[in-house]
């Protein structure tokens, strides 16, 4: 126990199911690409599209 520290007892948190990892990488692959097209469509800038998302 140097300086003071307590060791971390937790147990160890459990994995994250390899399809929702797949969703997740799926869905970020996307997004771009749905941005850009929804920039197109709606007439605005996609930066203006993403800063609106982000809310």
């Amino acid at each position: 126990m140097e300086y003071g520290l307590v060791p971390d007892t937790r147990p160890p948190a459990p994995r994250t199911p390899w399809r929702r990892r797949l969703r997740w990488r799926i869905a970020a692959a996307v997004r771009p690409v749905r941005l850009a097209l929804g920039a197109r469509l709606g007439g605005v800038s996609r930066h203006a599209l993403e800063e609106i998302t982000w809310l």
